[in-house]
């Protein structure tokens, strides 16, 4: 029994196929998914999901927080934003980062250090993720 997983944005979808096993950032840590998961509906949080084929190949995604739903051997991903590993240009991130802090400094409200705060570990998740594609 293969388990499918479908990982989609506004925009497209960014990845379709099946899996023996997904690891996905929650809000409260890592958690892993299985065949044969019991029905479920959780959160994602900023971070790297890891989707592992049946030849135990794995692909990572960078995905901007969320919702994952498991029911019959069926996982859902729907995020906000989400890049394939090998989709990632870590030279742009790593831009995109040292502007980000940059402007992080110059904020004065609490809202928008908040913003930065977040951009900035979104970028931080990318550059992490990234780096699987050296690999």
């Amino acid at each position: 029994m293969e388990m499918s997983v479908k990982v989609v944005t506004p925009d497209k979808v960014i990845f379709d196929g099946v899996a023996s096993r997904v690891v996905a950032r929650g809000l409260d840590g890592d958690f892993a998914i299985l065949r044969g998961h019991a029905p479920m509906l959780a959160p994602l949080g900023i971070g790297e999901l890891k989707i592992v084929d049946n030849e135990q190949q794995s692909k990572y995604i960078a995905v901007d927080g969320g919702l994952l739903e498991v029911s019959h051997n069926q996982v859902n991903i729907l995020s906000k934003d989400a890049m394939l590993a090998e989709d990632i240009d870590i030279a742009m991130v790593q831009l995109q980062l040292e502007r980000s802090q940059r402007e992080k400094d110059k904020v004065a409200t609490r809202a928008g250090q908040h913003r930065e705060d977040e951009e900035v570990s979104k970028l931080m998740n990318k550059l992490c993720c990234g780096k699987h594609r050296e690999r």
